[in-house]
């Protein structure tokens, strides 16, 4: 994938869909931003057209850059030079306003589970069914070390095609904006959990870098 005037393409020069999202900017005007940081986050949703949809709501008050479906179906929100609305509050190195340098990419997954009467409930508390059918084929039973006394959690698993797409997402990115630190919305938000257990952060962060795991300024 490649990026041309900040926007997302696919080898071919064929755009990646776009949905402009009203949720950006600052008092209702665009922000040009220079990213130096990438932001892994999770949709708590099943599919890409409904997180595309919330984005494009000006009630949902959230956005992100890049949304990208369990098929491996990509689009974009924003600009990668514009002030999306992925991260919230907190702050990361000494940093706040995260918003104002990153880009945040959101994959399709429901995200933190837990177990009610014997079933897997999302944080709605709507029925867990699976995303394969079967909840006990694609959820990975874990603790996450924002949850206090290291409960076990479930987390719906990330397809091998969203992933690699994923992937192909951020080096783009990170080849584009010269980016060397990627990490989790977990990371600066003790109020979070994405993008949780099942996604291998540490390895991720390994391969779109070009470095060893373990090698960055920050790892876990």
């Amino acid at each position: 994938m490649k990026i041309i005037n900040h926007a997302l393409y696919n080898d071919d020069d064929t755009p990646v869909p776009f949905k402009r999202t009203p949720n950006q900017g600052r008092n209702g005007q665009d922000v040009e931003i220079s990213p130096s940081l990438l932001v892994m986050q999770y949709t708590a949703g099943g599919n890409l057209a409904g997180a595309v949809s919330w984005f494009s709501n000006p009630e949902a008050k959230a956005s992100a850059h890049v949304v990208v479906g369990r098929d491996g179906e990509v689009a974009q929100c924003a600009l990668f030079n514009r002030r999306a609305w992925h991260a919230g509050g907190g702050m990361w190195r000494g940093r706040a306003d995260i918003n104002s340098w990153s880009i945040g990419i959101e994959m399709v997954n429901w995200g933190k589970l837990t177990k009610v009467a014997g079933t897997w409930r999302t944080d709605t508390q709507a029925t867990y069914a699976g995303h394969e059918g079967d909840p006990a084929v694609d959820v990975l039973e874990a603790p996450h070390f924002n949850t206090p006394g290291g409960a076990i959690l479930g987390w719906p698993t990330y397809t091998e095609t969203q992933l690699a797409k994923v992937n192909e997402v951020a080096q783009a990115i990170v080849a584009q904006y010269g980016i060397t630190e990627i990490i989790g919305h977990e990371d600066f938000r003790t109020d979070k959990w994405d993008p949780g257990p099942a996604f291998p952060l540490s390895s991720f962060r390994s391969r779109v870098l070009g470095r060893e795991e373990g090698g960055g300024t920050f790892d876990r």
